[in-house]
């Protein structure tokens, strides 16, 4: 009871003091013709030297009227250059046009993607030597030095200067390569004057296999020779001569500056299939496998036997032959080589 009491007391305590009233914030009246000041920001600092040197676009860039240009073989195809001699009948339309390098005696008509070299053991200057020149080639002989070379390079400067060496004399090729812009490379497998049913052993495959692909620098042209001589041969061997140098020429391919070329008695319509191959850029090096070396491209195989020995084995899949045939297994007679195109 005394509880209910106290809380009456203070409830009626309570309602004797009123609630204070609340003090009104003025507010600012503005003008008609006011307009808020803009938003405050920060400015950035001026830019530096530096920011300047790495945000300014510069001057477009332009090509070295003085830079040498170096030809391209087609990506994934066969690189193929053909040499012109007045003695010879010349090549078809269609072997000519697939031909990214052109050697003549004397001026020739060619299309614009197409370069252009002249033979030549006198060495002329920039102003003899006609626009349509993309370069020179030397001939092989001993007395030409790499001194030489180099000064000729300068002399023609933007034109290039390919040296001829012999695949075996390494010596002489380790001199005229690094002075030169590029070498022809001569009796590739065989020399012009050897029976053509003497086929080398593999150990001296070896040595030129050897021998093109360490050549192959960045920007080394190699125009690679196949010689088959003055005489011509039964056609049986003559293919096989002709299998053999094209596989071993893609298996040792190493830049994209190397080239093919096929010098002496050869009907010109043999290389008209090997000229269609897309194999695509290589996977792999070079590795011997069930007796035959071997090298694996994105869209195809090459093989290569340079043993006495036949080998037959399973391929890892389908593959299309030169003749056009889909096969998945193959037998490589000795001394033969084989260009396969993958199946889809």
């Amino acid at each position: 009871m005394k509880y209910i009491l106290f809380g009456v007391i203070l409830l009626s305590l309570a309602g004797c003091y009123a609630a204070p009233t609340p003090t009104p914030y003025p507010l600012q009246q503005y003008p008609a013709t006011w307009t808020p000041a803009p938003t405050p920001t920060n400015t950035p600092p001026a830019p530096t030297a530096t920011l300047v040197i790495q945000h300014t676009p510069g001057a477009l860039a332009t090509r070295d009227p003085n830079a040498r240009l170096a030809p391209n073989a087609p990506l994934g195809t066969l690189g193929f250059w053909i040499k012109l001699a007045e003695t010879q009948a010349p090549p078809s339309k269609e072997i000519l046009a697939r031909a990214q390098i052109l050697v003549a005696p004397a001026s020739v008509a060619r299309s614009s993607a197409q370069f252009l070299f002249l033979e030549t053991a006198a060495a002329p200057d920039a102003a003899t030597l006609a626009p349509e020149w993309n370069g020179i080639v030397l001939p092989f002989t001993a007395t030409v030095t790499a001194q030489d070379i180099a000064a000729l390079r300068e002399t023609l400067r933007p034109r290039l200067v390919l040296a001829s060496a012999w695949v075996t004399d390494t010596a002489r090729l380790g001199e005229l390569a690094p002075a030169a812009d590029g070498i022809v490379l001569q009796n590739f497998l065989r020399a012009p004057d050897a029976p053509l049913d003497q086929f080398p052993t593999e150990s001296e495959w070896l040595r030129d296999m050897d021998t093109l692909a360490k050549l192959a620098g960045p920007e080394t042209i190699i125009l690679n020779t196949f010689d088959f001589g003055a005489s011509g041969a039964a056609l049986p061997v003559t293919q096989q001569w002709l299998h053999l140098a094209l596989a071993s020429h893609w298996l040792a391919t190493n830049n994209a500056h190397t080239f093919f070329g096929v010098v002496g008695a050869l009907p010109p319509t043999l290389l008209a299939p090997e000229l269609t191959f897309q194999l695509g850029a290589p996977t792999s090096g070079i590795f011997k496998q069930n007796g035959v070396y071997q090298r694996r491209f994105a869209n195809g195989l090459v093989l290569v036997n340079p043993t006495a020995d036949a080998h037959a084995f399973f391929l890892p899949r389908a593959y299309r032959n030169r003749a056009g045939n889909v096969i998945t297994q193959i037998e490589l007679p000795p001394h033969t080589g084989e260009i396969l195109e993958v199946v889809e």
